[in-house]
C-alpha cells in the first residue's frame, strides 16, 4: 500500500481486476471461498490489510510487478525484501 501511494499511483485504486481459477490461492483470507470474481484494487488492499487475503495479496503483487515493489522495497527499507508470491496453486 505504501508502494502504491508514495509512487503516485492512488488513481489505480479504483481500477478493477479479474481473477481467474489459477489466480485463486488457499491459506488465510476469503477471496478463495467467495465466487466473486471482478474486484477494485482498493477492495483488495482492504482484504490483503484487514485479513491477510493471500489471493489478494498475490493479484496486487501481479499488477503491481513484484519485482518492481521489491526495488522500491530495497531503495527505502533495505531489511525488507519479496522473494515470491503467497503460497502458488497446486
Amino acid at each position: 500500500m505504501l508502494f502504491i501511494f508514495r509512487k503516485k499511483k492512488p488513481g489505480t485504486i479504483t481500477n478493477t481486476l479479474t481473477l481467474s481459477s489459477n489466480d485463486i490461492v488457499g491459506g488465510a483470507g476469503i477471496i478463495n471461498r467467495l465466487s466473486i470474481k471482478s474486484w477494485k484494487i482498493s477492495d483488495l488492499l482492504d482484504l490483503m490489510l484487514s485479513v491477510s487475503d493471500n489471493t489478494a495479496t498475490n493479484a496486487l503483487l501481479n499488477y503491481y510487478n513484484i519485482n518492481t515493489i521489491n526495488d522500491y522495497l530495497q531503495q527505502n527499507f533495505q531489511n525488507i525484501s519479496l522473494s515470491r508470491f503467497l503460497m502458488k496453486k497446486k
